[in-house]
């Protein structure tokens, strides 16, 4: 002990912390936020209202979906490490996730 208070190992802090951030990113991940697929004539975009900063394109719709995933988690990651609130879901739509086919 040092002046009544209880010696914490180096770097156990930064545990804690790392700890915190990943049951955040568990949690956002977990958390159904809609998406909007829109077909184009070089295949599909799709983005999510509630976090206009991702979006993704594919030619094909599996892999569509794959890297809007992987883009979600990439920036909710990046705004926990840096200490920026993340945005709940706020859609009123459901999250089915319907395809709006390519206009003729």
């Amino acid at each position: 002990m040092v002046d009544g208070r209880r010696d914490t190992p180096p770097g156990i802090e930064a545990v804690a912390e790392d700890s915190l951030a990943r049951k955040r990113l568990a949690y956002y991940l977990r958390l159904d936020y809609p998406r909007d697929v829109v077909g184009t004539t070089a295949g599909y975009v799709g983005t999510y209202p509630d976090i206009p900063e991702v979006s993704a394109s594919d030619a094909n719709l599996v892999r569509l979906y794959a890297e809007l995933d992987r883009a979600r988690r990439e920036w909710i990651t990046a705004r926990i490490d840096q200490g920026l609130p993340v945005p709940l879901p706020n859609s009123s739509r459901p999250t089915d996730g319907e395809v709006t086919p390519a206009a003729p």
